[in-house]
């Protein structure tokens, strides 16, 4: 912490400033290093008997990362014998589907798909 005297104010104290080097650096890659569920999502998953392992969280955060590097805003993931709808902007998975509900189904409101 820094003092300083100023001729109009007195004396003022100056705070150190945080330093955004590395810890920063970690954690945005950490941040971004994550996918969230929505609650409808998270609920559909359930009722669908819909699970995901590791391995499957790894290749949908690769198809996530996948389809925001091609300018994608809505895509749809289909991985195995599911499929996800995923907000690339806020990285959520918006809703979920197992092999079933793959049959006959239209997806709407997407601008991209990645296939895994």
């Amino acid at each position: 912490m820094k003092v300083h005297f100023n001729s109009l104010n007195g004396p003022s104290i100056q705070k150190p400033q945080p330093s955004y080097g590395e810890g920063f650096k970690q954690v945005f890659e950490e941040k971004f290093a994550e996918i969230k569920f929505s609650k409808h999502s998270l609920l559909r998953m359930e009722a669908r008997n819909v699970k995901i392992t590791p391995d499957e969280y790894k290749k949908l955060l690769e198809a996530v990362e996948k389809a925001s590097s091609k300018g994608i805003k809505d895509s749809l993931i289909i991985m195995d014998n599911k499929a996800f709808v995923v907000n690339l902007k806020s990285r959520t998975v918006i809703t979920a589907m197992d092999e079933s509900m793959l049959k006959n189904s239209v997806f709407t409101n997407i601008d991209g798909a990645v296939i895994v």
